[in-house]
């Protein structure tokens, strides 16, 4: 599995957790205790697509640094 798709799946994890606390079909809000699970939930998901997001960029870098280097390779004549 790639960052990009770990980084959607967690997004979309995310945004049903959103949904189902904000369907009008509730009649009831959470209790305090399950909202508080709630936000610590949603926290620790954004602290994973920080981190995920952050290996992606690096990952991003490296490709293109290769892809340089590769090139640069390329145009001297030594590969």
């Amino acid at each position: 599995m790639t960052n990009v798709s770990e980084i959607l799946g967690q997004l979309r994890y995310t945004l049903d957790i959103c949904n189902r606390l904000s369907m009008p079909g509730h009649s009831t809000l959470p209790c305090p205790d399950e909202r508080q699970a709630v936000m610590n939930q949603l926290k620790a998901n954004i602290e994973v697509l920080g981190k995920l997001a952050e290996v992606a960029h690096v990952e991003a870098l490296m490709a293109h640094s290769l892809a340089a280097q590769k090139m640069w390779a390329t145009d001297r004549g030594t590969v």
